[in-house]
């Protein structure tokens, strides 16, 4: 949903032929609408992070994620369940959150098949099929 139909038509330019984007990477078959947008993109096969939270340290390539980063150290939470009363700064957190009260575990593991309901406890389960350098048993 978006408050105005500009950003619904900026939006679904997303959703047009790549054909009709001007502005192409040449490292990947992304392509943009605008040149600004092609730069920010070609950012992260640089690996370049210019906007950095002076809260925590953590780098960003883009500015919209990096503002949208730094309202969360201001400590508004105004979405709320109304099951458990856990308050979320982003309404993505309290949709992923829902799914615990739902029963409802969308990820699952490729490795084991252990569900999960959130991507971020699908990500830490993730981490526990990680390998070790094997033990020397032979002592």
């Amino acid at each position: 949903m978006f408050v105005s139909k500009h950003n619904l038509d900026n939006h679904m330019w997303q959703h047009k032929n790549k054909r009709l984007r001007p502005f192409k990477c040449n490292q990947c078959n992304k392509a943009y609408l605008r040149e600004a947008l092609l730069e920010q993109h070609l950012r992260t096969h640089k690996g370049l992070k210019p906007f950095v939270c002076n809260e925590c340290g953590v780098q960003f390539t883009m500015k919209a994620n990096y503002k949208r980063h730094v309202e969360e150290h201001n400590g508004k939470r105004n979405h709320a369940c109304q099951e458990c009363n856990k308050t979320f700064t982003r309404s993505y957190y309290l949709t992923d959150h829902m799914k615990v009260h739902s029963g409802e575990k969308p990820y699952i593991c490729g490795i084991c098949g252990k569900t999960a309901a959130t991507r971020s406890n699908y990500n830490s389960h993730l981490k526990t099929h990680i390998t070790r350098e094997p033990v020397n048993s032979e002592v």
